[in-house]
């Protein structure tokens, strides 16, 4: 008696299993190396280490083997994303946590790439597979963020476009700023600040009517550089009385709307850009954060009608795009937050770096 533990041997179908698993292994390797037409049998088996008839045990043919490649490193790649995003509640949080851990897993199985990219050619049944089950899953997570709140203006047949458009996003930008000369590199942290950005605007609010142009922006941009006041000379800051209030979210009976920002557009933008900083401060709250507040930034404003007699109302929707951020929504309506629709405005607010999530 040696003393050394026996190594345990493997039944028949744990073998089977095995070899199986190794075969495949060396087709990942060989197609991410080299791709699906120079991924002859011959190097698949010698990466795998056994014989070349030992080939056909498992697998009729070459493109048999081929057309399992992506199915599976997809199904692998939607386990690790749920993972990844499991126990958030917030959907802004999950798409970014979603995101970053696309990129995670390319840097861990950086074969997927070249696989992904060549199937559409190589391997399209395996290819259309791939993207129905990322799709979906996607749309369900997307469903999901529509009843928490998110996405308002779309509805349920839009998550598929939105899916399709986000999953392109992250080709593309795998493409740009991840994958070099046949290495993985990590997404760069300005691409996702970048990324979520755009996301946060979008899961806000959905409208299908334009921004203001021409005439209209450059004010709204002057304003923004220049925020000291405007040519009609001093302003009133803007009044309200808070009638709801909760976490993220404020209604707002304006005071005096009319008689301050009258009928033109330029005194309804700067109005709009008071009435924002303002609702971003209370929506923040801590005075502590408040006085390092910076915004708005990534500014949205959407004149729809005029400002005419009655009661105005607007209700303010802050969302959180990280922990020292947010996304304001403004919408200005007549009478009602179910009324007839103003004026919108939409932009990102920022905290000091203290840490703490406005």
């Amino acid at each position: 008696m040696t003393g050394r533990p026996q190594k345990k041997k493997l039944t028949r179908a744990q073998q089977v299993e095995a070899t199986r698993n190794s075969l495949f292994r060396a087709a990942t390797k060989v197609v991410g190396d080299m791709g699906y037409a120079d991924a002859s049998v011959t190097r698949i088996t010698d990466e795998a280490k056994v014989a070349q008839g030992t080939f056909y045990n498992y697998f009729e043919s070459r493109e048999e083997l081929s057309n399992k490649l992506l199915p599976v490193l997809g199904d692998n790649l939607l386990d690790y994303i749920r993972q990844q995003v499991g126990g958030i509640s917030d959907g802004l949080k999950r798409e970014e946590v979603g995101f970053r851990a696309f990129f995670k897993y390319l840097l861990e199985t950086p074969e997927f790439y070249r696989i992904l990219n060549e199937a559409e050619i190589f391997a399209p049944k395996a290819y259309k597979s791939h993207m129905t089950n990322m799709v979906n899953g996607y749309v369900q997570a997307l469903s999901h963020s529509k009843e928490e709140g998110l996405l308002p203006g779309y509805d349920e047949r839009e998550l598929e476009v939105i899916a399709y458009i986000l999953l392109s996003a992250r080709n593309y930008l795998s493409m740009r700023y991840s994958y070099e000369e046949g290495v993985v590199h990590p997404i760069p942290e300005w691409v996702v600040n970048t990324y979520m950005k755009m996301i946060s605007g979008g899961f806000s609010t959905g409208r299908d009517f334009p921004p203001p142009s021409g005439a209209a922006l450059h004010e709204t941009a002057l304003h923004v550089f220049v925020p000291g006041g405007d040519a009609t000379g001093d302003r009133a800051s803007p009044g309200f009385i808070v009638t709801d209030e909760e976490k993220g979210r404020i209604v707002l009976e304006l005071l005096n709307f009319q008689k301050f920002l009258g009928g033109k557009d330029l005194a309804m933008h700067h109005g709009l850009l008071d009435l924002l900083s303002a609702t971003a401060a209370r929506i923040s709250g801590d005075s502590e954060t408040l006085r390092g507040l910076r915004g708005p930034d990534n500014l949205s404003i959407t004149v729809c009608g005029s400002v005419g007699d009655g009661k105005l109302v607007a209700e303010g929707v802050g969302i959180a795009a990280g922990p020292n951020a947010f996304h304001l929504t403004l919408h200005i309506r007549r009478n009602s937050i179910d009324g007839p629709l103003v004026a919108t405005a939409q932009a990102m607010f920022r905290g000091r770096e203290t840490g703490q999530s406005v």
